[in-house]
């Protein structure tokens, strides 16, 4: 039980590590950028993937944990991975409901962020870094070596959600802390069902895959022999739409966004049987604790990274709110 504790322990420092170095190669990035040496949208995005990336290596050199166990690849059924196609291609309705709430009281700096970034970067480079490399990076670290490094709490819906809110809280702005938190849910619970990251891989492959694709066809309809609808997209892009728009979208995307959820569900217990771990899922929600101490699954390291981030994404979303 000891040993078991010192790994939950351990995942929460790793945790405020990551946090501590990824801030640190923002501000780094961010100075480059004042004396001209920046490293562009590309860049950066690498450096940052690799920055999460490679504390949780480290970690698990470092304290000789089992890798398979820390990373679990698992093949899984035929049937599984199409089910999981279509699991993505369901909750990235409610992932989009939560993101249009969201841009009521907030601004999506990733939107910017992709629509810079494709405007710069040939497809395939792109496609690469947000919908390949960076989902496999963040996959072996939250899915992987974090979840699987809290679950040994015993406590695996609670370590689920706090693996969600580390990879949420990851994101330093609002906005995509919301939306990810969600997802970052559902990635882990579908981790538990399948006994592998290929799964929750699969998903962040869609999601990120369609976001990336979504935005060059809108720069290239924006650059299209249409002249009225050209101009209509690039003034759309430049302003961004209104709070009256998000508002309306909210309420139109709800049902749709309420019905797929509910097909996510179906599809997910699917999954659950045909990898033999319905029973397993269930149980996790029953189970009540055998008495004595409740471990914890939260410890000083991850109150502090928690703390950290929610005073970046506050500080970042006031700037946001008073320069635009």
């Amino acid at each position: 039980m000891d040993e078991r504790r010192g790994i939950v322990k351990k995942v929460n420092y790793l945790f405020l590590t990551t946090i501590l170095l990824y801030l640190l190669i923002v501000l780094f990035a961010a100075l480059m950028s004042v004396v001209g040496l920046g490293m562009g949208n590309l860049g950066a995005l690498f450096l940052g993937e690799v920055v999460i990336l490679l504390p949780a290596l480290i970690f698990i050199l470092a304290n000789r944990w089992d890798v398979r166990e820390m990373i679990p690849f698992r093949k899984i059924k035929a049937s599984s991975f199409w089910f999981t196609v279509l699991l993505a291609i369901c909750i990235m309705l409610p992932a989009q409901w939560i993101n249009i709430v969201s841009q009521l009281f907030t601004d999506s700096p990733a939107s910017a962020a992709v629509l810079e970034i494709v405007g710069e970067i040939p497809f395939g480079t792109a496609f690469f870094a947000v919908a390949i490399f960076g989902p496999l990076c963040e996959e072996v670290v939250f899915r992987g070596v974090i979840f699987q490094g809290l679950r040994k709490s015993s406590r695996i819906v609670l370590s689920a959600v706090i693996s969600a809110l580390f990879f949420g809280l990851m994101h330093m702005n609002l906005n995509q802390f919301l939306y990810t938190f969600f997802l970052g849910f559902v990635l882990a619970m579908l981790t538990e069902a399948t006994g592998s990251i290929v799964t929750p891989f699969i998903v962040h492959f869609i999601v990120n895959g369609y976001n990336i694709i979504a935005a060059y066809v809108l720069i290239f309809l924006s650059s299209g022999r249409d002249k009225g609808l050209s101009a209509m997209i690039q003034s759309s892009m430049e302003r961004g739409p209104s709070k009256l728009y998000y508002f309306f979208a909210a309420g139109m995307y709800f049902i749709p966004a309420l019905l797929a959820s509910f097909l996510a569900f179906l599809l997910y217990k699917a999954i659950c049987k045909r990898e033999g771990s319905l029973e397993h899922i269930k149980g996790i929600f029953k189970k009540k604790d055998e008495g004595g101490r409740r471990e914890a699954v939260v410890t000083a390291g991850g109150y502090i990274g928690i703390v950290i981030c929610s005073l970046v994404i506050l500080f970042l979303d006031t700037v946001m709110k008073l320069f635009t």
